[in-house]
Parts: structure tokens; C-alpha cells; sequence
């Protein structure tokens, strides 16, 4: 994972500051609604909505410029459409700790 884990600062320059600050706290919430999504799927072994909510994330991830963790939901949802439960379980540290790492980026670039 690089040290920024998102972009912001080519986000601001793309569009201002005060756009970027409200994509980025957009992302708090839609990423949420999106893990929750895809931990119930996970859960209910339902690989269609799990390939929905990776692919959800994904775009999340790309909207604020969070190269990694876009890549890692590619990957979750390639696991999904592959209907693959062994690469779904392989996946899920490094998507955690992706997402853990990202939020907390983005919360500190918040001030929050």
C-alpha cells in the first residue's frame, strides 16, 4: 500500500478543494454501505450481491483517486464473478486492512 492511500491532493487540483472534501466524506458513507453489503453477502454465501457491492466499492475507491483499494474490489469482485469462496476468503484481509487504512486517511484529510 503507498502512503497515500488516495489521491486527494490531484483530486483538489482536478476540481477544488471543497468538491474533493465532499467526495471524500461521500465516501465514508457510500464505502460503508458497500462493506456492509458485501459482509452480507459473504454471509448469506450469495455471490451475485457480492459481486454488485465489490463493484460498488470499486467505484468508490475511484472516485477519490484510491488506486489500492479500487484494485483490491476489481479483485474481490473478479473472485465473485468466478464464484470462487477460497479467493473471496483470501481476499478479505487485505481488503480490510485496505479499507481500514483508507477511512483512516480520509477521516485525518477530514479533520476529523
Amino acid at each position: 500500500m503507498s502512503a497515500a492511500v488516495a489521491d486527494l491532493k490531484t483530486l483538489e487540483e482536478e476540481l477544488d478543494e471543497e468538491c474533493a472534501r465532499e467526495l471524500a466524506a461521500a465516501f465514508l458513507e457510500d464505502a460503508a454501505a458497500a462493506v456492509s453489503g458485501i459482509q452480507a453477502a459473504i454471509s448469506a454465501r450469495n455471490f451475485e450481491e457480492l459481486k454488485v457491492h465489490a463493484h460498488a466499492l470499486k467505484g468508490c475507491c475511484r472516485t477519490i483517486k484510491a488506486a489500492d483499494a479500487e484494485q483490491l474490489s476489481t479483485e474481490l469482485e473478479s473472485a465473485a464473478i468466478n464464484q470462487s469462496w477460497p479467493e473471496v476468503g483470501n481476499m478479505l484481509p487485505k481488503m480490510a486492512a485496505a479499507y481500514n487504512a483508507l477511512c483512516a486517511f480520509i477521516n485525518s484529510y477530514l479533520g476529523k
